[in-house]
């Protein structure tokens, strides 16, 4: 064990004091280590619903060790930018992503014993990429919509607009279909959030 561990895993837990959405009034508050853990509990659900789909229909099966990895770093690069509002990022363009890679490179990644250096720099790097990346954006919308609709179910509509900006994205991809179990609970969830509008 490298001697820089204790800090990389004090960098890492700061992941449960970084709010997502705090810009915003919230009846209950998320962190980007809350968010992350149901990503990867989505992740592993889905993912092993879509094998048994995918050995009955003879299609690639996925990585289930590679998937649950991705997701539980895909958004370690906000222990440098902290949560920034969709809004912004969007504006930013490929800036904050880049900012986010170049510190995870350059701080993060230096830290982590070299035995196992290249199987984390993968999922960090590359974990919205190949089959399993696609599973881990597909559940990282799927919690996102999960979020906002116990908050609408509590009351809460100020993330109507950020219900809109998912979709948008979700409609945007070109692979929605390969995971129909996904799929289901997308548009479940759609029209729940959509009830009483």
């Amino acid at each position: 064990m490298k001697k820089e561990t204790p800090e990389i895993l004090r960098e890492i837990y700061t992941t449960n004091f970084i709010n997502r959405y705090s810009r915003k009034k919230l009846n209950s508050v998320q962190t980007v280590s809350s968010h992350t853990h149901f990503v990867s509990i989505l992740v592993d659900i889905i993912g092993n619903l879509e094998n048994i789909r995918r050995e009955k229909k003879d299609l690639p099966r996925i990585d289930m060790l590679c998937a649950l990895r991705k997701a539980v770093w895909h958004d370690i690069g906000e222990i440098y930018t902290s949560d920034i509002p969709e809004p912004i990022k969007e504006r930013m363009g490929d800036m904050v992503e880049s900012i986010e890679r170049e510190c995870v490179e350059e701080e993060l990644l230096k830290k982590i014993d070299k035995s196992i250096q290249d199987r984390t720099k993968e999922a960090i790097l590359e974990c919205k990429v190949g089959l399993e990346g696609k599973l881990v954006d597909l559940c990282d919308l799927t919690e996102r919509l999960l979020y906002i609709y116990y908050e609408k179910r509590t009351g809460n509509t100020l993330l109507m607009g950020a219900f809109d900006r998912t979709l948008t994205k979700i409609d945007e991809l070109d692979y929605e279909d390969e995971f129909p179990e996904c799929k289901r609970l997308l548009r479940f969830l759609e029209r729940e959030i959509r009830k009483n509008d």
